[in-house]
C-alpha cells in the first residue's frame, strides 16, 4: 500500500499517482502520509512551475522523498 496522498487540503488518492489540471497561479499544499512515517508536506508556489503553460501536472511515488515537480 503507499503513501496517502493530500493535495489542496483534501485526499485525492495514494501513491503511484498523478494530480493533473493543476492551476500554476494558485498556491497549494501537497502532503503525504503513510503509517509508521512522519508526515511530509510541501507547499506549492506558482514561481515553481514553468511560465508558459496553463496547466500543470504532479507525479507522486512512492519513492516521495525525490521532491521533483513536472
Amino acid at each position: 500500500t503507499g503513501a496517502s496522498v493530500y493535495f489542496g487540503n483534501r485526499l485525492v488518492g495514494t501513491t503511484d499517482m498523478r494530480i493533473g489540471s493543476i492551476d500554476p497561479a494558485a498556491e497549494y499544499e501537497l502532503v503525504l502520509t503513510m503509517e509508521g512515517h512522519p508526515p511530509w508536506a510541501r507547499k506549492i508556489l506558482p514561481a515553481d512551475w514553468r511560465q508558459d503553460q496553463e496547466k500543470m501536472e504532479i507525479e507522486v511515488f512512492r519513492d516521495w522523498t525525490a521532491d521533483g515537480l513536472r
